[in-house]
């Protein structure tokens, strides 16, 4: 929590700080109504290089799928909990104005300082997904050269991991899919939705399953 003053200080002192609206956004799920508060930046002249955050190609994916039906490993799908919350901002200061239903209860005289990074935010991807990246390479994970967001683990016989912003597909024996999910766990709080079975299973707006001979992916 920080004051207007502060703001304006930090903007005569050259800090050249970012004020950014934010709103709630309404999700109703079955048992409750989930609230998420939402940042709103613009492009304010930002290096794309600052901001650009890789995703995998369709193909990595298809390469865990080929590694699990090699092995005969479990392909196994993850979503990491308010992913973006876990990575901390780099640079300019930003300030973030509060909600209008916030602003309507009282005449309020103070922003909020973000520390973390905020859904929203232009930067935000990018920071999360060098947090993750750091956070996985503490236990041995590499990244693919030429594929930064596909990662394999030599001390685990072959392990692969595709990683899409928050969502995760791993690939890995059983016994290190349950030592992946508690170190990882250390880390961030991931919601790990288990394996591609014979059921169909969406992941990145595709539908997988696995038939009972476990000779492909559909």
């Amino acid at each position: 929590r920080s004051s207007k003053k502060e703001f304006e200080e930090s903007k005569e002192t050259g800090q050249d700080p970012v004020l950014v609206q934010a709103g709630w956004v309404l999700t109703r799920k079955p048992d409750r109504i989930k609230a998420r508060l939402v940042g709103q930046e613009f492009a304010i002249g930002e290096r794309q290089d600052e901001l650009f955050c890789s995703t995998p190609r369709q193909v990595s994916h298809r390469l865990v799928l080929a590694q699990a039906l090699r092995k005969q490993w479990k392909a196994v799908i993850g979503d990491v909990v308010t992913a973006f919350l876990n990575a901390a901002l780099k640079g300019r200061r930003i300030f973030v104005k509060p909600p209008s239903t916030e602003m309507e209860k009282e005449e309020l005289d103070f922003l909020w300082e973000l520390l973390k990074a905020l859904y929203g935010l232009r930067a935000s991807p990018k920071r999360f997904s060098e947090f993750f990246a750091a956070a996985i390479q503490k236990t041995g994970w590499q990244r693919v050269l030429g594929e930064p967001q596909l990662f394999w683990n030599p001390r685990m016989d072959g392990a692969l991991m595709a990683v899409h912003t928050d969502d995760i597909l791993l690939t890995a024996s059983d016994s290190d899919i349950e030592k992946v999910q508690a170190e990882i766990g250390l880390e961030m709080e991931v919601k790990w939705k288990g394996e591609i079975g014979k059921e169909w299973t969406k992941f990145l707006g595709l539908e997988w399953r696995r038939p009972k001979d476990k000779r492909s992916f559909q």
